[in-house]
């Protein structure tokens, strides 16, 4: 359970990312899980200034996951 003051140690949230510069040692193209905080900002410093800079560079997208099609059987 969640108390109303977040924990910055908690770690139960997570964003995926996908790299399209090479960045902290991964290669391009590379997929990254994030920790973050309830409200989807990353806890590492490094990883929101990175968002920040892919507004203008494009060095780094958010994954988003899209539900699946269900297929009916006819």
């Amino acid at each position: 359970m969640i108390n109303e003051y977040e924990n910055k140690a908690f770690t139960g949230y997570k964003k995926k990312i996908l790299l399209n510069a090479p960045l902290k040692n991964h290669p391009a193209g590379h997929k990254l899980d994030i920790d973050t905080d309830k409200d989807g900002v990353p806890l590492s410093r490094y990883w929101r200034d990175r968002l920040k800079d892919a507004k203008v560079d494009g060095c780094v997208e958010i994954i988003t996951d899209k539900p699946k099609e269900k297929r009916s059987k006819k």
